[in-house]
């Protein structure tokens, strides 16, 4: 047993793994077979219908359960432990309880010093699940209790321990003997006591061999998919050896009561030969009496007569003449479909149109309000300046500044759009 001063072992990284890699991670609360609610790794003690958790804080719950097992393992199971066989017990623990593992033969094979023992008892503890998985925790619990303190071991040599060979029960014979027994114990009589054998019929004495002889050899053939017996067809009978004839015949005893059985069952072979099938006469076919015809009848009878140099006549085609193929003259010159140019097709292919050439009569005017409105602007700024040397006692020379700028504006603009309109646009 572990004393104060062993230090106290926890389950590691590799048991933590284990244990949830046969745990099976539920995000829900299910309901088990034995009506307890399950979630996360296996807990069940806070698990309630319609709760959900993560696998972190499912994580957090498998160290919540597993610490009663831990104080279970550093309390009473011996001291030499290593953190391998640590981890496997720490695993079959929470698998089947703290008190099912205290009062388990695995323990006390540990505290007795048999840790192969221990080991191989673990085998004897199957989950109760199917029948291919049952045994396959208990395989890798042993495997990591047997492993190597001094080295790492990863979950899928775990998982890749051998399954030990099952053990079939012996089969039980039931007798008639023990089925009377159990249904006198049933109705509270006395068992009958065992008979002795009735002796059984006398052993048959062994046939003769057939003999060879009568030059016919039947063989199983089926030409009409059925089971007959006959000399193959096509084949000849082979010819007896000599050897056949001065073989001495096998002594056989007498046996008066199996002398018809025998005699029949080396009797030989009667071929069986296919009866002919007998076919009935043959009934010719009468066709039915003519019947009055619903069309009435022709006056005379049709006759066939050969294709003459009448029936082949062809249609005359007009000839097309020579006036009908001239061109109907033209009144005028005018030219109603003319070959039009072929548009571009890439971008590169369009010719740029000229540039617009300056006409005074229609650009004269927007120069002209051009320049009228430049000078309004001029002016406008010389009110200006004057309103701000020699104020005015009314404002009127900054009314009639703002108002030069103002026409100056609208001059400069109308006049520049037109001009960028007529002459700046390309066609």
């Amino acid at each position: 047993m572990s004393d104060a001063t062993t230090p106290r072992l926890k389950v590691s990284r590799e048991g933590i793994v284990l244990i949830k890699s046969f745990e099976g991670f539920r995000p829900h609360a299910v309901r088990g077979e034995d009506g307890r609610w399950i979630i996360g790794y296996g807990h069940t003690a806070s698990a309630r219908e319609g709760l959900s958790v993560g696998e972190q804080d499912a994580e957090l719950l498998l160290q919540y359960d597993l610490l009663p097992v831990v104080r279970a393992l550093n309390e009473r199971a011996p001291a030499g432990l290593n953190q391998h066989q640590f981890d496997a017990l720490a695993s079959f623990a929470i698998s089947v309880g703290v008190e099912r593992f205290l009062a388990s033969d695995v323990l006390q094979r540990l505290n007795e010093g048999r840790a192969g023992l221990a080991a191989d008892a673990l085998i004897g503890w199957p989950e109760a699940a199917s029948p291919e998985v049952r045994l396959r925790r208990r395989a890798a619990e042993r495997a990591l209790f047997v492993a190597d303190p001094g080295s790492a071991v990863t979950l899928a040599d775990l998982l890749a321990a051998p399954l030990p060979a099952p053990v079939e029960p012996e089969p039980v014979a039931v007798t008639a003997d023990a089925r009377a027994a159990a249904v006198a114990a049933l109705l509270g009589e006395t068992p009958p006591t065992g008979a002795e054998a009735e002796p059984g019929p006398p052993p048959e004495a062994p046939a003769p061999p057939a003999a060879p002889g009568n030059g016919v050899y039947l063989s199983r053939y089926s030409p009409y998919a059925a089971a007959m017996i006959g000399p193959l067809p096509g084949l000849l009978p082979l010819a007896p050896a000599a050897a056949d004839a001065d073989a001495p015949e096998p002594a056989v005893d007498a046996a008066p009561t199996e002398a018809p059985a025998s005699e029949a069952e080396t009797a030989p072979l009667v071929p069986i030969t296919p009866e002919p099938l007998h076919l009935g006469p043959v009934i010719p076919l009468v066709s039915p009496a003519p019947s009055i015809s619903p069309f009435p009848a022709l006056e005379e009878p049709l006759v066939l007569t050969p294709l003459t140099d009448a029936d082949m006549v062809s249609a005359e085609r007009p000839v097309w003449p020579e006036e009908a193929r001239a061109p109907a003259p033209v009144d005028d010159e005018t030219v109603l479909f003319g070959d039009e140019p072929t548009a571009p097709v890439m971008r590169h292919e369009v010719e740029p149109a000229g540039p617009r050439r300056f006409d005074w009569s229609e650009t004269g005017a927007f120069l002209f309000m051009g320049g009228v409105g430049l000078a309004a602007c001029a002016f406008s700024a010389a009110a200006f300046r004057l309103a701000v040397e020699e104020p005015s006692p009314m404002g009127e020379t900054v009314v009639l500044g703002w108002a030069l700028a103002l026409i100056g504006v609208i001059c400069v603009g109308v006049s520049s759009w037109n001009l960028y309109v007529r002459w700046g646009k390309t066609d």
